[in-house]
């Protein structure tokens, strides 16, 4: 995961597709959720979450809060369950 273009309440996130998990448990990678979680006060809560097309390889988070600290999470998805990253 790379992220590029940072604003101060947006920011855009690629995968290439080398970053998409190595074992995907025997079903093809059909889907992405990015979610951008903010730091606050020791915790982590989650403010902007989409779900893109996976082949576009790219997503812009749109609606952070200017000055604020941010983990992404990737979470990918096939027909056998989910994981995170």
């Amino acid at each position: 995961m790379i992220v590029l273009d940072v604003g101060p309440t947006s920011l855009r996130v690629e995968w290439p597709f080398s970053s998409l998990p190595q074992d995907d448990g025997g079903a093809t990678i059909v889907g992405i959720r990015i979610t951008a979680l903010r730091v606050h006060a020791g915790e982590l809560i989650p403010e902007v979450s989409e779900t893109p097309n996976l082949e576009d390889g790219f997503v812009i988070l749109e609606g952070l809060t200017d000055s604020s600290s941010y983990k992404i999470m990737m979470e990918f998805a096939n027909s056998i369950g989910k994981i995170h990253f």
